[in-house]
């Protein structure tokens, strides 16, 4: 009889596990009042302002919440592919595709003399080929042209149409000025992944001695993302409860600099106060993986066990969105975003929470306990995964200087149109404390 029992409940909770949802709401559900353990282990310690309009997604409409919310910027559902191709994405499908690779038509006969020559000055971080590569072939298998060619000798400066400059390494331990042009139309490139706080030089000595910029900001003459959303190839499958079965915690925070440069961890240290935040890497007490594993498996890890995810800046600047949100995306968890970016121009509707739309931690902490407590709530922030997939740009360099070689190769000449320091520096990140901390709303 037991036996039977036994057998009648398998068959039982089988079929209802073919069904679909039903089980996988328990399931979802299921380790709610289970003692919380956190996991890891303890260790001991002008023309570019039309430019950046034509990249620039519109303020998607506001929805009303009973949540206590400052704005609300997409706490509604996505309900059909209609929704997500709707208006208010469609500069976003715009923007990916003016930063999609372009393909050069190779000119088979082409010879030396014609080659377009770009020096890398100096290395990027530890790449002296920015991790696209050095020679002619790069570009033939990379970009689809024999056209261009990437050298790092500054002995052949006069041969090269465009010099290349990592602003990282433009200052008075590396190079405090730049070199002189071989002539009046060799292109200087002002290239720059970081945040201006990240590196300071003299940018007021530098005023107008760049022809082109290569960033993050969307007036950059060369967009450099740090990841981009795309349209799927087709309706991809939606995510269920079970797929989230293992969720059984709510926020996690990695962390490698624990100075409190923009109040993060002020915001943080309000937020704990009403929610359990777990947070992992150098600042915190846990570790997520075994001593070398890389910081994407690290969160593809933590997003087995957390349904949020802490996507803080270090830096409040102007559109400065790092990998920390698209990593987010890309591993199913919900970024909890922070920082000087208007996130509506890079990430999906419905895809993140934004701490400036809440009246205060408290708030933002019960928001997140409203959707931990509601299954049907939470998943609807995966449904834009249906229609479209997250590309992580950087270090990925190959779209960047497939793009300047036919840039080079089109026009033969630019003007010195940067003023660096009104350009990158001047009012595009906000450091004051007392206005951080009327930005993110902490009392």
């Amino acid at each position: 009889m037991l036996l039977r029992r036994s057998f009648v409940a398998f068959l039982s909770f089988a079929l209802a596990l073919f069904a679909g949802l039903s089980v996988d709401k328990r399931v979802f559900n299921s380790n709610r009042n289970a003692k919380y353990v956190p996991v890891g282990t303890i260790y001991k310690e002008s023309e570019r302002k039309a430019l950046a309009n034509s990249r620039t997604a519109p303020v998607l409409q506001s929805t009303v919440s009973d949540i206590p919310v400052k704005t609300n910027t997409g706490h509604d559902g996505i309900n059909d592919e209609s929704t997500l191709l709707g208006v208010d994405y469609t500069e976003m499908l715009n923007k990916a595709d003016q930063t999609a690779v372009r393909t050069i038509s190779p000119n088979i006969e082409s010879n030396k003399s014609q080659l377009t020559t770009i020096l890398f000055w100096n290395p990027w971080f530890r790449w002296k080929d920015y991790k696209f590569g050095l020679g002619q072939e790069v570009f033939i298998k990379k970009c689809g042209t024999d056209q261009c060619q990437t050298i790092t000798d500054r002995s052949r400066q006069s041969e090269s149409k465009a010099i290349v400059f990592f602003s990282g390494y433009l200052n008075n331990r590396y190079d405090p000025v730049l070199p002189p042009r071989s002539d009046s139309e060799q292109v200087f490139i002002y290239l720059n992944t970081e945040p201006p706080s990240k590196y300071r030089i003299g940018f007021s000595k530098l005023r107008h001695d760049f022809n082109i910029t290569i960033s993050y900001k969307l007036d950059s003459t060369i967009y450099w993302p740090y990841g981009r959303i795309l349209p799927r190839e087709g309706e991809h499958q939606a995510l269920t409860y079970l797929d989230m079965a293992t969720k059984n915690r709510t926020v996690a925070w990695m962390v490698s600099i624990c100075e409190d440069v923009n109040i993060r961890m002020t915001y943080y240290e309000e937020l704990k106060k009403y929610i359990q935040v777990d947070m992992y890497g150098k600042c915190g007490q846990l570790k997520c993986h075994e001593r070398g594993r890389k910081t994407t498996e690290c969160i593809e890890y933590l997003s087995k066990y957390y349904k949020f995810y802490l996507a803080f800046e270090n830096s409040h600047c102007v559109d400065y969105v790092t990998e920390k949100a698209f990593r987010s995306l890309q591993y199913d968890l919900i970024p909890i975003v922070m920082g000087g970016a208007n996130y509506t121009k890079y990430l999906p509707p419905k895809s993140y929470i934004d701490v400036k739309d809440f009246q205060s931690p408290k708030h933002l902490a019960e928001y997140l306990i409203h959707l931990d407590n509601n299954p049907d709530e939470y998943m609807k922030y995966f449904d834009w995964k249906r229609y479209y997939t997250v590309v992580n740009d950087i270090p990925n360099s190959d779209r960047v200087f497939c793009e300047l070689c036919e840039l080079l190769r089109k026009k033969r000449s630019f003007l010195l149109d940067y003023n660096l320091a009104d350009w990158w520096e001047n009012d595009t990140c906000v450091n004051d404390v007392t206005m951080l901390r009327n930005i993110y709303h902490i009392t």
